[in-house]
């Protein structure tokens, strides 16, 4: 079975999104990786299963 793009762009950020939290990678570096991600997958960027700020709250 063939998992979706969805599935694949939350399975490609979950590491992403730890590097972040243990602060091995900057905020920045986590935008980046978030946009060359969701373009792989071909997740829009108005998406609503985007990751994004709006959707996650500040520590």
């Amino acid at each position: 079975m063939r998992r979706s793009e969805l599935e694949m762009y939350y399975l490609s950020m979950a590491p992403i999104q730890k590097m972040l939290n243990d602060g091995v990678i900057s905020k920045n570096d986590y935008l980046k990786s978030e946009s060359f991600i969701a373009g792989k997958y071909c997740i829009k960027t108005g998406n609503l299963y985007r990751l994004n700020d709006l959707t996650n709250l500040s520590k």
